[in-house]
């Protein structure tokens, strides 16, 4: 059985490929025998990823009626890649014996333990029925708010078209002080107002410089720099990615092809845009635009989200700042009180009359201005 995964994003250069690549990689050094589709024809695909040009792709196999055998890129590294370009964009064009030249071109593909389909980004009919016909789709996002209208509209579209499968959210670049699954659990709060789809968090890649560094190499980061923190991510989400394996159908890899054949040969429900003029509206006037779009609460999504995470990242930083002056301060009085009492003991220190409290002074608890002792002494109070 295939476990098969649909990688796609709402907004282009959000990493998508190289997760993707990576991910592939991470797989087949536990095991997995794992191939990658790139069904991307832009320019940004895996190939400027790994340095390879590709003699043949998928438009070979349809055009010419190669064997999907004899366009694979085999081994690099330990996986198999299928240079898809855009063949995917043809096969809305094929006829029935060429749909069924290239189903049983397709069923090779049955022999891996698991199928990464690698996507354009936005939702261009081919990246619409690549994920209509997969089981499990990875979305790709950042915690920039900008894709966050392009991520909406894609999922927008999906569950227009009544998509069954599991839709796995990765954040990508994220870092420590972004806490990738706290910024999921704000974005799935605000989608599942407005969308019937259950979105899952399969996990943060860190942003690294390093991945930088290998893109400009031509070279996975993975191999490159196997100890960074982003490879780190990727092979934890390689583990969550194996945590789904084995639920797949016996002729998944079939049903997958066939799905998105149907899907690219059929009429698929989209999004309708705003008006042109909708800016020189009065208030009243755009709000009612707004709700009689297909896309109406991208705005209010984009303006929930973004005040939620503003305000919890200033309030946090607030409190770190708090809390650092504070411990500062406290340890700066603990080394004076020690320095005194030091002078004290050897004589050299002179005994002072406390000053006289003023009678109308009410006379409180004595608390330490050693900050750390008295919030242990708090936490070891009875009942705290």
């Amino acid at each position: 059985m295939t476990t098969i995964i649909t990688v796609t994003s709402g907004k282009g250069g959000v990493g998508k490929t190289n997760i993707s690549l990576n991910l592939a990689l991470a797989l087949a050094q536990a095991g997995i025998r794992t191939c990658l589709f790139d069904a991307d024809p832009g320019p940004a695909n895996i190939n400027s990823l790994i340095n390879q040009s590709p003699g043949r792709t998928l438009g070979d196999v349809i055009e010419k009626g190669l064997g999907l055998d004899e366009i694979l890129f085999k081994d690099y590294q330990g996986i198999d890649i299928v240079p898809g370009s855009s063949g995917i964009q043809q096969m809305a064009n094929l006829d029935e014996k060429e749909v069924a030249f290239l189903m049983r071109s397709f069923s090779i593909l049955a022999s891996y333990d698991c199928l990464i389909v690698d996507t354009s980004s936005g939702v261009a009919k081919d990246v619409i029925s690549l994920c209509l016909a997969a089981p499990h789709v990875m979305l790709i996002l950042t915690p920039e708010s900008g894709s966050l209208t392009d991520e909406y509209a894609l999922l927008k579209i999906l569950s227009m078209n009544g998509f069954r499968g599991k839709i796995h959210v990765v954040i990508n670049r994220a870092s420590p002080r972004a806490r990738g699954e706290v910024w999921f659990d704000h974005f799935k709060k605000t989608m599942d107002k407005h969308l019937k789809l259950d979105l899952l968090f399969w996990g943060a890649v860190n942003d690294d410089p390093q991945v930088a560094v290998a893109v400009k190499e031509q070279r996975p980061f993975l191999l490159s720099y196997p100890y960074s923190p982003a490879s780190a991510s990727i092979q934890t989400l390689a583990m969550a990615c194996r945590g789904e394996m084995g639920d797949s159908a016996p002729e998944s890899v079939k049903c997958f092809w066939e799905g998105c054949l149907l899907a690219l040969k059929g009429t698929l429900k989209s999004v309708r845009k705003r008006k042109k003029n909708g800016d020189d509206l009065n208030t009243q006037e755009k709000k009612r635009v707004v709700r009689s779009t297909a896309l109406e609460p991208s705005d209010v999504i984009l303006e929930s989200l973004e005040e939620s995470l503003s305000r919890e990242k200033d309030v946090a930083g607030l409190l770190a700042e708090l809390v650092t002056g504070i411990v500062a301060i406290s340890r700066e009085l603990r080394g004076l009180r020690e320095t005194t009492n030091f002078m004290v003991r050897k004589g050299k220190g002179k005994e002072t009359q406390s000053p006289p409290q003023p009678r109308d002074q009410a006379k409180g608890p004595v608390i330490t201005l050693d900050f750390e002792a008295y919030l242990a002494s708090v936490q070891n109070r009875p009942g705290s």
